[in-house]
């Protein structure tokens, strides 16, 4: 090959070189949300997620910010997720907006990984599940109503304590809903004193307490009030397995004109606080749906009519729905003045129901249950051992 040869074939190779290469167009981030949205809905989501947060580094972020929105953590998670990630400014948790705890396991919850609960900064509720005590309250079928309850067993069991939620809570600046549900761990009451300042009082979603024995309940409930700035609650749920009446009234009245829904349902009751004190609506002006339920074993329900003598079209404008839900899983109530107490709380029901719809002149759907044999019971002299 001579020299003029060389010289021509290294020229049109630089020329080549300078050409150039088309670049594959870049797909805007807009689509692909839009992508991975329509993604979301199908069951297998994650999996197709995972695949795409593949496709190229392009679709990492976007990808994350859809597989971690919403995460469940048990205590052998918490030790998972140290272990992958541990520098906290490198973790995903700010893409966290669906925070769940699940504390009534067999395994610790360790402390370093509360601390670095304020890393979860976009987090908009959290749910912590204590342990699971529905095996020891007989006809109740929490399984099915409440799907995020969790078995464990009864014994050597951590679950959350009443400061590991008030500490949870005063990390997370943009926390709006809230659910507790199940036992919690014992505590010295003496280190409960005023905890519930340290906390914002900007809550503006839902507070749902679900299956807790009356005392955890009543300590929820008393940290919730200490917060100086008021509760703004718009929905409030409260299920109690062995009665929680007078702390339950005061979250409700405290979340004043911010109150839209209340739902309280108890196991049984049977305190003296159930013939003095009750809910008391008159300060809930936007308050659209009430419902209680109650287990009756014998304890009073004068605290119902009480309640429902606050309804009135005056104070709650915007009422729409009254649901009364009254069943019984004892197997044998006696002696006879309960029956004669149990009538006489339910003619006064009976009468307020009568009331409401005459006032409110059919603006609000009453919807009422009772078992049939109550109305047998009503009429029954002399009532018999009854056996339900």
């Amino acid at each position: 090959m001579d020299l003029e040869t060389l010289e021509a074939r290294q020229s049109a190779s630089a020329e080549a070189s300078t050409i150039a290469v088309p670049s594959i167009p870049m797909i805007p981030q807009d689509i692909i949300h839009e992508i991975l949205y329509y993604i979301v809905p199908d069951p297998n989501f994650r999996l197709a997620l995972r695949s795409c947060s593949l496709v190229s580094k392009l679709w990492i972020a976007p990808a994350q910010r859809h597989l971690f929105h919403t995460l469940s953590f048990t205590g052998r998670d918490m030790f998972k997720w140290l272990k992958a990630f541990p520098v906290p400014e490198q973790t995903p948790a700010h893409h966290v907006r669906d925070l769940r705890l699940s504390l009534g396991g067999l395994h610790d919850a360790p402390d370093d990984f509360f601390r670095r609960i304020r890393w979860f900064t976009g987090v908009r509720k959290l749910t912590v599940l204590g342990k699971d005590i529905s095996h020891s309250v007989p006809g109740l079928h929490t399984r099915r109503r409440y799907p995020l309850f969790v078995a464990c067993s009864p014994s050597n069991t951590v679950t959350a304590t009443v400061l590991q939620i008030w500490d949870v809570m005063a990390q997370l600046q943009n926390l709006n809903d809230l659910a507790l549900s199940g036992s919690l761990g014992a505590v010295d009451r003496s280190n409960l004193q005023k905890i519930g300042t340290g906390l914002r009082g900007d809550f503006r979603g839902q507070l749902r307490l679900l299956k807790m024995p009356a005392d955890d309940l009543g300590d929820i409930i008393n940290m919730l009030l200490e917060i100086p700035d008021g509760l703004q609650f718009t929905e409030v749920e409260i299920h109690s397995v062995n009665g929680c009446l007078i702390p339950s009234a005061s979250l409700a009245e405290a979340c004043g004109g911010s109150l839209v829904k209340l739902s309280y349902a108890v196991d049984h009751h049977d305190g003296p606080d159930a013939l003095d004190h009750s809910f008391n609506f008159s300060r809930s002006p936007n308050l659209k749906e009430v419902k209680f339920a109650v287990d009756w074993r014998g304890g009073s329900l004068l605290w119902i009519p009480i309640a429902l003598s606050t309804l009135k079209p005056t104070t709650s404008p915007r009422l729409s729905i009254i649901r009364l839900s009254l069943r019984s899983t004892a197997r044998y109530v006696n002696p006879r003045d309960r029956w004669e107490r149990l009538c006489d709380d339910l003619r006064r029901v009976e009468g307020e129901v009568a009331r409401i719809k005459r006032e409110f002149a059919g603006e609000v759907n009453l919807i009422v249950s009772r078992p049939p044999w109550f109305r047998v019971l009503e009429n029954a002299d002399p009532v018999p051992k009854a056996r339900l």
